[in-house]
């Protein structure tokens, strides 16, 4: 018997294949002066193709669906940072209030980006570190780079049809855990598609506001984890404020420990 909160996430991913129905519709006729407004979450709206426009280089980006491993890979390491950030304010507690006061304005500023990507799109990983940090005067830029071998494509052949969909989804989940244990670095197959190929390289660059060159991490090489990583990749509890919010609050600097695999 199927459970009622299985039921009612089966009722939304119909909602969902319905709007994603009536979207494709619409974009295939596209009839004049037609508009189309979805009620989606959030995750469920990035997984849609998008068009960005710059005017100021008269430049159309199309951006399709991301690619989970650059979800994980970005999640993984603004993970640590948060709990490095929440060990920092346990041992000087009172430094939460003295950083609420100075004015939140201030304290809402994008200070530190994360930027994930394939090697061979380096050059648009530079591109967006520009922008980031000479358009958006972000003062650190990290930019996750990594080798897949073979890229990962999406499956061109249906899947099968499944009426549990948390079951297929725990099923899954084991079989990747199983899967990670014996090949870490990939590649990981399910039901007759690859879905991660094998993770051949992975640098961690820095980039900091006035400086022409990065401090490099090394993190996987021809498909072999680093036997000798560094503790931090350079972030202080400094980095994540404005320059002059951190000169009024007085409060001690301190590193990042940051757990690069």
């Amino acid at each position: 018997m199927i459970s009622s909160e299985n039921s009612q996430q089966q009722d939304k991913e119909r909602q969902y294949a319905f709007a994603r129905g009536r979207a494709l519709t619409m974009l295939l006729e596209n009839e004049p002066e037609r508009r189309l407004d979805i009620q989606l979450p959030y995750e469920q709206y990035l997984k849609y193709p998008y068009l960005a426009y710059n005017s100021a280089t008269e430049t159309v980006t199309v951006v399709t669906v991301p690619y989970q491993i650059h979800e994980v890979a970005g999640r993984a390491l603004a993970h640590d940072i948060v709990n490095e950030t929440d060990k920092y304010f346990s041992v000087f507690p009172n430094t939460i209030g003295r950083i609420e006061d100075i004015g939140s304005s201030t304290t809402r500023e994008w200070m530190v980006t994360i930027e994930v990507g394939f090697s061979e799109k380096y050059r648009d990983l530079c591109r967006d570190k520009n922008l980031w940090i000479e358009g958006n005067h972000v003062k650190v830029c990290v930019l996750v780079i990594f080798r897949e071998s073979p890229r990962f494509r999406t499956p061109r052949t249906p899947c099968a049809i499944t009426e549990n969909i948390q079951e297929e989804i725990d099923r899954m989940t084991r079989h990747v855990r199983e899967a990670m244990n014996e090949k870490p670095w990939g590649p990981i197959s399910y039901k007759g598609h690859t879905w991660v190929g094998q993770i051949t390289d992975m640098v961690i660059e820095v980039w900091r506001a006035g400086r022409s060159q990065p401090d490099k991490f090394s993190l996987v090489g021809n498909g072999v984890a680093s036997e000798s990583l560094p503790s931090t990749i350079g972030l202080t509890i400094r980095d994540f404020f404005p320059e002059d919010f951190w000169a009024s609050a007085g409060i001690p600097d301190a590193a990042f420990c940051i757990a690069l695999l």
